[in-house]
């Protein structure tokens, strides 16, 4: 219930610490319990909405819609898109523009996304796929790492959608995206111009 760093309890302030808190489940089980005392908090409502909307429960497991749709997107954009299959592309990219709740630009889902960025950065980070190359032999540190992430960004979250005729319906989520690359990575903002720049060259 305590956060090792400081030992703050999460229910300090409730919800300041909400997105602190890095199980789903417990975040869930906060939420309900908090409500259960106090059912009018407005905010705790709407929490609780947005966590059923990108999270459901799997044998006491919380399962990350997010998550899914944005891997299956990034899977979707490695192979090309052409006449005869472009309709289903559309199809699906429109399955998982709707798991990302893409229609929905709220300040409330646009906090959402930024945790689900900040999940998805440090996934990315912490996964040797991205840190090696040669069968997982050479690791190529930090810098090569941080392009990687940034280009599977840009390309799940810019480069297919336009393809396709979404780039700006996938704007608002690119945004987040990138904003939390810059903020949490070490020199993310130079990070992130040096990618940029390298793709307009």
């Amino acid at each position: 219930m305590l956060r090792n760093e400081n030992q703050i309890d999460y229910r300090e302030n409730w919800p300041e610490h909400y997105y602190e808190i890095d199980d789903p489940v417990l975040r869930k089980q906060l939420l309900e319990e908090y409500l259960q005392e106090h059912s009018d908090h407005e905010e705790s409502r709407k929490l609780l909405d947005l966590w059923n909307r990108r999270f459901s429960l799997r044998k006491n497991k919380a399962a990350d819609r997010f998550m899914e749709a944005w891997l299956m997107l990034k899977i979707a954009s490695q192979t090309r898109i052409g006449f005869l299959n472009r309709k289903g592309k559309e199809k699906e990219l429109l399955k998982y523009a709707d798991m990302l709740c893409l229609d929905d630009i709220s300040l409330e889902m646009k906090r959402e996304w930024r945790d689900f960025a900040r999940t998805l950065l440090i996934s990315c980070a912490d996964t040797r796929a991205y840190r090696t190359a040669i069968f997982g032999l050479i690791d190529l540190g930090d810098r090569i790492t941080a392009m990687r992430i940034a280009e599977e960004f840009d390309t799940v979250s810019r480069i297919y959608p336009a393809e396709l005729g979404y780039e700006e319906r996938f704007a608002p989520l690119k945004e987040i995206l990138i904003q939390t690359y810059k903020d949490i990575l070490k020199d993310g903002e130079s990070l992130w111009n040096e990618y940029a720049g390298n793709e307009k060259n």
